[in-house]
């Protein structure tokens, strides 16, 4: 279908793939996995305490950049980021409609692409610990630009001068995990990274021309700051929203059907790459992804190595796709593998979203389905290149 650092610590676990460091933690939760928390605003953000959620009901991952008594992701070596140039002094016409970045010049794209703002900035993000940005959008405040955001937990980096709307966990429906910027109403700007971005490899996916992706981005922002999240906000995109580049999805709800269709829909002989931080065996799609190999379509799986304690959170979903004849491996750099996408030479299904039951059917999130080779082939080199 047509639709889509804070120090780490390392311990060893001897698994059937091997012997290999598993994560402790990564960028996405406090300390804790995401999964089945209820999020509701407070004057003062609170941060939660220590207790972990059962095996099965793990869907996105600890992040120790974002708590109280943790060091924050910044204070971490920066990655390199001088050989990206300032896009806010390229002139509007000469700037493509649509770009994909990764890893290390995440952070420079989009502060360079905040640079440029003359009006308003709206942006959601799940945790937020880097204080350049939060000095970037302090100062356009300053300016008479239009700042507002919204974020799944306490603000780590400083103090904002901007209205922000700040959800924090306390139950189990949930959390805001989605994560774009929109600028001036006109620029997009859809990744995998909340705004921490130190040591940790993300995806940056810029668009320019699409004003329809634009509005559904700021009428999500408008819900999650005006009437609430989950089931409080009322199905804009139901169930998805057509743009120039794609169609764009939200969840919670029924929207990771169109990733199944899109599995479904992979031909036999066409060979799909998985990079993924987080996957749950229990997610909607995961039936259809492990059945890809089935109906001969190969499918090379990278996953992250995140871990709660010995073992990788991943390593059932990691088994199953093994057992199914998937080429599933564990990235071994010393970097978080925070990617979120899927890809083949046709189509790109990229997001905020982890593939796991709560990224589907609790969280606020975004995913994107592509067919444009704009965005297909800057995702489909990026993990060829990851797996070679």
């Amino acid at each position: 279908m047509r639709p889509l650092i804070p120090f780490i610590l390392f311990s060893f676990a001897l698994l059937p793939t091997g012997c290999f460091p598993a994560r402790e933690g990564g960028p996405d939760t406090a300390v804790r996995p995401d999964d089945g928390t209820v999020l509701v605003e407070h004057d003062t953000p609170a941060v939660d305490g220590d207790g972990l959620l059962p095996d099965d009901e793990i869907s996105d991952l600890p992040d120790l950049s974002d708590t109280s008594d943790t060091p924050d992701a910044s204070d971490g070596p920066d990655l390199p980021d001088d050989t990206v140039t300032d896009d806010a002094s390229i002139p509007d016409e000469d700037l493509p409609p649509v770009a994909v970045f990764f890893d290390d010049q995440v952070r420079a794209r989009t502060l360079a692409e905040l640079g440029r703002a003359a009006e308003r900035v709206r942006f959601v993000s799940y945790t937020f610990s880097d204080d350049g940005v939060l000095a970037t959008l302090n100062t356009l405040h300053g300016k008479g630009v239009g700042v507002r955001g919204v974020t799944g937990t306490a603000i780590t980096a400083g103090a904002p001068l901007f209205p922000v709307r700040t959800y924090t966990e306390s139950g189990d429906s949930g959390i805001v995990h989605t994560k774009f910027f929109v600028v001036d109403g006109a620029t997009s700007l859809l990744s995998s990274a909340n705004i921490a971005y130190q040591n940790i490899r993300n995806f940056l996916v810029i668009i320019r021309d699409d004003p329809a992706l634009a509005a559904a981005l700021e009428e999500e922002f408008r819900q999650l700051d005006e009437e609430g999240r989950g089931n409080a906000k009322t199905r804009h995109c139901d169930p998805s929203c057509p743009t120039a580049h794609g169609e764009l999805f939200f969840s919670p709800g029924p929207s990771c059907a169109a990733v199944e269709d899109t599995l479904d829909a992979i031909p036999a002989d066409t060979v799909a790459w998985l990079v993924m931080y987080g996957i749950t065996d229990n997610a909607p799609m995961f039936d259809e992804l492990r059945g890809l190999t089935g109906r001969g379509a190969p499918l090379h799986a990278l996953l992250d190595d995140w871990a709660t304690g010995s073992t990788p959170a991943n390593q059932e979903a990691f088994d199953d796709l093994a057992a199914a004849g998937a080429d599933v491996a564990y990235y071994d750099g010393s970097m978080t593998l925070h990617h979120k996408f899927l890809v083949t030479p046709d189509i790109v299904q990229f997001g905020s979203m982890n593939w796991t039951y709560a990224g589907c059917l609790r969280n606020d999130e975004f995913f994107f389905i592509s067919d444009d080779a704009a965005l297909v082939q800057p995702f489909l080199d990026h993990a060829q290149g990851l797996f070679h």
